[in-house]
């Protein structure tokens, strides 16, 4: 995300990474040739302390990506929730679907 942000010349658009590790971590990125840090976050609570925060894109593994994206959900911290995970049970797919309709979040 951040080399396209890079590439159509706009400003990095991560404000934060949803991490079970080491509370108060930070990941060190690049962004073009600057190395900046990107905190993590590990609570749904924790997202409202940034700005213009409507998007999650989760890149979890098929074992916790539905879990991931249930709570997300629920936490109604987000319009719209990108999923990026192979092997997701077709079950698991239909029930977060289906709670995504009904907390009005566009899945994709």
């Amino acid at each position: 995300m951040l080399d396209y942000d890079f590439l159509c010349g706009r400003g990095p658009s991560v404000k934060a990474i949803f991490s079970a590790q080491g509370e108060g971590r930070q990941f060190k990125v690049f962004f073009g040739k600057q190395e900046m840090f990107i905190p993590s976050v590990h609570s749904w609570e924790e997202v409202d302390q940034f700005d213009n925060v409507d998007t999650l894109i989760n890149l979890a593994s098929f074992r916790s990506a539905s879990v991931v994206n249930k709570e997300a959900i629920v936490a109604k911290k987000f319009r719209q929730i990108f999923v990026i995970a192979e092997a997701i049970a077709e079950r698991e797919t239909r029930e977060v679907i289906a709670l995504a309709k009904q907390y009005d979040v566009s899945m994709f």
